[in-house]
Protein backbone atom coordinates (compact mmCIF):
# COMPACT_ATOMS: atom_id res chain seq x y z
CA UNK A 1 0.00 0.00 0.00
CA UNK A 2 1.35 3.45 -0.64
CA UNK A 3 -0.33 6.88 0.37
CA UNK A 4 0.85 9.95 -1.19
CA UNK A 5 0.05 13.44 -0.29
CA UNK A 6 0.33 16.65 -1.82
CA UNK A 7 2.66 19.20 0.01
CA UNK A 8 3.55 22.24 -2.48
CA UNK A 9 3.23 22.86 -6.47
CA UNK A 10 4.26 25.50 -8.83
CA UNK A 11 4.31 25.96 -12.72
CA UNK A 12 7.29 23.49 -12.70
CA UNK A 13 7.54 21.49 -9.81
CA UNK A 14 5.31 19.62 -7.36
CA UNK A 15 6.30 18.29 -3.83
CA UNK A 16 4.37 15.07 -2.34
CA UNK A 17 5.02 13.07 0.89
CA UNK A 18 5.01 9.11 0.22
CA UNK A 19 4.02 6.73 2.86
CA UNK A 20 5.02 2.86 1.45
CA UNK A 21 3.60 0.35 3.46
CA UNK A 22 6.58 -2.67 4.49
CA UNK A 23 6.26 -5.07 1.62
CA UNK A 24 4.68 -2.37 -1.04
CA UNK A 25 6.26 -2.21 -4.38
CA UNK A 26 5.08 0.56 -7.19
CA UNK A 27 4.76 -0.36 -10.53
CA UNK A 28 7.82 0.45 -13.07
CA UNK A 29 7.70 3.14 -14.90
CA UNK A 30 8.77 6.49 -16.45
CA UNK A 31 8.47 9.64 -17.36
CA UNK A 32 8.98 11.63 -20.52
CA UNK A 33 8.79 15.19 -19.56
CA UNK A 34 9.78 15.64 -15.83
CA UNK A 35 12.28 14.49 -13.82
CA UNK A 36 12.28 13.30 -10.21
CA UNK A 37 13.94 13.74 -6.96
CA UNK A 38 13.36 11.03 -4.18
CA UNK A 39 14.46 11.70 -0.51
CA UNK A 40 13.92 8.93 2.12
CA UNK A 41 13.10 10.75 5.02
CA UNK A 42 12.54 7.99 7.30
CA UNK A 43 12.58 3.51 6.86
CA UNK A 44 14.34 1.93 3.72
CA UNK A 45 13.51 2.50 0.09
CA UNK A 46 14.70 -0.17 -2.48
CA UNK A 47 14.60 1.33 -6.03
CA UNK A 48 15.16 -0.13 -9.53
CA UNK A 49 17.34 2.18 -11.79
CA UNK A 50 17.25 1.19 -15.26
CA UNK A 51 17.96 -2.45 -14.19
CA UNK A 52 20.54 -1.70 -11.42
CA UNK A 53 19.19 -2.58 -7.90
CA UNK A 54 19.90 -0.15 -5.21
CA UNK A 55 19.11 0.44 -1.78
CA UNK A 56 18.92 3.87 0.11
CA UNK A 57 18.15 4.68 3.42
CA UNK A 58 16.79 8.03 5.91
CA UNK A 59 18.36 11.04 4.91
CA UNK A 60 19.78 9.64 1.69
CA UNK A 61 18.60 10.81 -1.98
CA UNK A 62 18.02 9.98 -5.40
CA UNK A 63 17.66 11.84 -8.93
CA UNK A 64 15.54 10.35 -11.56
CA UNK A 65 16.47 12.05 -14.99
CA UNK A 66 13.59 11.90 -17.32
CA UNK A 67 12.93 8.78 -19.73
CA UNK A 68 14.67 6.60 -16.87
CA UNK A 69 12.94 3.20 -16.17
CA UNK A 70 12.76 3.32 -12.31
CA UNK A 71 10.51 1.00 -9.68
CA UNK A 72 10.67 1.92 -6.08
CA UNK A 73 9.42 -0.31 -2.99
CA UNK A 74 10.13 -0.78 0.75
CA UNK A 75 11.82 -3.85 2.06
CA UNK A 76 11.46 -3.07 5.37
CA UNK A 77 9.31 -3.58 8.41
CA UNK A 78 8.49 -0.04 8.96
CA UNK A 79 6.43 2.52 6.80
CA UNK A 80 9.31 4.00 4.23
CA UNK A 81 8.32 7.74 4.38
CA UNK A 82 10.04 9.66 1.25
CA UNK A 83 9.75 13.13 -0.10
CA UNK A 84 9.30 13.23 -3.72
CA UNK A 85 9.84 16.11 -5.65
CA UNK A 86 8.64 16.36 -9.09
CA UNK A 87 10.35 18.83 -11.98
CA UNK A 88 10.21 19.55 -15.51
CA UNK A 89 7.76 20.71 -18.42
CA UNK A 90 4.97 18.84 -18.20
CA UNK A 91 3.90 17.21 -14.36
CA UNK A 92 0.59 15.63 -15.34
CA UNK A 93 -0.24 12.23 -13.89
CA UNK A 94 -0.85 10.88 -17.58
CA UNK A 95 3.21 11.61 -17.81
CA UNK A 96 3.88 7.95 -16.59
CA UNK A 97 4.47 5.28 -19.12
CA UNK A 98 4.25 1.74 -17.12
Amino acid sequence: MSEIEPLAKGKRYRIFRRILAPGARLKREHHMHRSETLIVVSGTMSIILNNLPLTKFENESIHIPATVDHEIGNPGRIPAEIVEIWYGSYLGEDDAVR
